[in-house]
């Protein structure tokens, strides 16, 4: 009985550790795979913090848009699934 108890603490710290932890956003570095499986919310973040990073920390909506196309874009044609969304080329 003690083994079981055990074991079942040591599941239950391991399932609240893995299941805290949210969508990691590494801006530019952010990969084609990583981004074309976010959902909108997570790509609006990953693209706002590659635009700050470029220094636009202030960026519109249609920048944002616009560089949110042009990421999509080149994930789905050029990019392959290891390469990081700041080398989606920029207007």
């Amino acid at each position: 009985m003690s083994a079981t108890r055990t074991g079942l603490v040591v599941a239950a710290g391991l399932l609240a550790l893995t299941g805290c932890s949210g969508p990691v956003n590494d801006g530019g570095d952010t990969t084609c795979r990583t981004f074309l499986t976010q959902d909108d919310h997570d790509q609006a973040a990953a693209i706002t913090t590659m635009l700050d990073e470029r220094g636009a920390a202030d960026a519109t909506d249609v920048q944002i848009s616009a560089a949110h196309d042009a990421v999509s874009g080149y994930c789905r044609t050029l990019g392959h699934e290891d390469s990081a969304i700041r080398q989606a080329p920029q207007l």
